[in-house]
């Protein structure tokens, strides 16, 4: 039998801005001091919102099983409340240079203009991505769980809130935000040459496509600290989260066995369920031994859904990030 993974609830979370730093630098030595987001949503606000969900008071299946959700109101298990500084990764690009070629349509002909090479001036090719380090909203194709460019100033603070801890940054962290900026930045610069290209063209001709050859760009990084309150239920075999954005009050899903909200999610992972029609109509099928293979077929997905759900934990180490 595999030997399953341990938690140490340390080098999940740390105390203080000091201490998430030190871990960061392991990782980022030239990293400078994160930016605070100030929490807008209490502990109460959070724990009212996800009771109404749990109780079917509100109704938003992509995020919320129904089944789940009644196996929890029906357990009359109590939740635990964890307020966790999540993180999100900046990277700001200044393009210097870029080499593009382009496509327009006109009069029903789609137009190729060759490749070419342009300055962009200061002011311009400017682009900020940012990835976060955590689930985010499962109900929204890219997960994120704000926009986060669009924190200004008011909305920061110099330290964190009473009761709060930080969760780690980790090396895959890093490198998912390495891909993840890239992503973000050839997709705006894709953005804003074909603007500029569509605007030289006038109403007459349409731009089609651009593609990107080669760009030369400067870039600097930041790191921002925003609030979560996350609302667990203990069910026995298995731990339902609800990370609540405590800027916005905006639950972002139902996760299983991630009370810190920070492994991948995985849309496909759904709980099997056992019909008794199905079983029924095997037995039919094939007398006694449909009833019976449609029942091993059942616990052998179970047993997989089980296996998967837990990433290689199980759920007494899970409770540590309780």
């Amino acid at each position: 039998m595999a030997t399953s993974k341990t938690v140490n609830a340390e080098e999940f979370y740390a105390k203080d801005v000091p201490e998430y730093m030190r871990v960061y630098k392991n990782f980022k030595p030239e990293a400078e001091t994160p930016l605070i987001v100030k929490p807008v949503v209490s502990a109460e606000r959070a724990l009212s919102a996800v009771a109404d969900v749990v109780s079917g008071a509100r109704d938003d299946e992509r995020r919320f099983n129904k089944k789940l959700m009644k196996k929890i109101s029906a357990s009359g298990v109590k939740p635990t409340v964890n307020k966790v500084y999540q993180s999100v990764l900046f990277t700001f690009f200044r393009t210097r240079a870029v080499e593009y070629d382009y496509y327009y349509n006109y009069n029903g002909d789609r137009i190729h203009i060759s490749p070419k090479r342009i300055s962009v001036n200061v002011g311009y090719g400017e682009f900020t991505a940012a990835a976060q380090c955590f689930t985010g909203d499962i109900g929204v194709s890219d997960r994120a769980s704000y926009t986060w460019e669009n924190v200004t100033d008011d909305m920061l603070t110099t330290a964190v809130d009473d009761g709060y801890v930080i969760a780690n940054v980790r090396k895959s962290d890093i490198d998912n935000e390495s891909k993840e900026s890239m992503r973000q930045y050839n997709a705006k610069l894709k953005s804003w040459l074909m603007a500029l290209e569509q605007e030289k063209l006038g109403k007459a001709r349409t731009m089609s496509d651009v593609t990107i050859f080669d760009k030369e760009y400067d870039y600097d990084e930041e790191i921002m600290l925003v609030p979560y309150i996350l609302v667990s239920y203990d069910l026995g075999k298995r731990i339902v989260t609800f990370p609540v954005n405590a800027l916005t009050g905006h639950i972002d899903g139902a996760l299983i066995n991630d009370p810190a909200a920070r492994f991948d999610y995985d849309e496909q992972l759904i709980e099997p369920s056992f019909s008794v029609p199905i079983l029924l109509f095997a037995s039919v099928a094939m007398i006694v031994l449909g009833g019976v293979l449609y029942s091993l077929y059942y616990l052998k997905q179970k047993a997989s859904y089980q296996s998967m759900c837990l990433r290689g934990y199980t759920v007494n180490e899970l409770r540590k990030l309780l």
